[in-house]
């Protein structure tokens, strides 16, 4: 039994509407699908400029911490350099700041043992009777004064109060060119900031000679 012309049209129109897939499913909308997408270009100038940016950001960001500790080390040398000169009274032995009167004479002794020789001649600062000097030798300096035609005052010529040596007199009176401390021929203070005497050593005088013993 044959079809229908009708029926054959139908069939024929369907197949053609609806074709079928292997799997047997219906392939619609075929008309509707949308072309494939090409993908999105990448920009390699951008991005080589992209990270030289970054680059460069790190770097600096490395440099201002550097600075920043650098800084920072320099402000504490500094406060410490503040610190240390307001626990020494603001100046260091070697630098005057104070004192007066004028400079002693110096004279050089020799050392023997433990025992400095000057020679007191006509030509001496200690030739007459309240004459002071300086003397240096190997084994310090010493501050002597003479009290009375036989006898001698000798005297360390280093300050108790920061360790600078005392190289002025006035009269007889010697004064630290450092901080103006001031002490009499016995080595008693006579004037602060030094509160302590100076050391005192033993002497003798036999014709010429003097003689300390430290």
């Amino acid at each position: 039994m044959y079809p229908q012309k009708g029926s054959a049209r139908r069939l024929l129109r369907t197949s053609l509407v609806y074709p079928r897939s292997n799997s047997g499913l219906k392939l619609r909308n075929l008309d509707r699908a949308q072309p494939l997408q090409p993908a999105p270009r990448i920009n390699h100038l951008r991005l080589r400029r992209g990270r030289g940016m970054v680059a460069i950001r790190r770097r600096r960001a490395v440099k201002r911490r550097e600075f920043c500790s650098h800084a920072c080390q320099a402000m504490s040398l500094i406060a410490v350099g503040s610190v240390l000169q307001g626990c020494s009274g603001g100046s260091s032995p070697t630098s005057p700041s104070g004192g007066g009167g004028s400079a002693l004479p110096t004279v050089s002794g020799s050392v023997s043992n433990r025992t400095v020789s000057v020679t007191v001649d006509g030509a001496s600062p200690l030739a007459t009777v309240g004459g002071t000097a300086l003397v240096q030798s190997s084994l310090g300096s010493f501050l002597v004064a003479r009290i009375s035609q036989d006898a001698f005052s000798a005297l360390t010529a280093v300050c108790t109060h920061e360790g600078c040596t005392i190289t002025n007199v006035s009269g007889q009176t010697y004064i630290c060119p450092c901080h103006g401390s001031e002490y009499n021929t016995s080595g008693s203070v006579l004037k602060s900031p030094a509160t302590r005497p100076l050391t005192t050593y033993a002497t003798a005088f036999a014709g010429t000679t003097l003689t300390i013993t430290t």
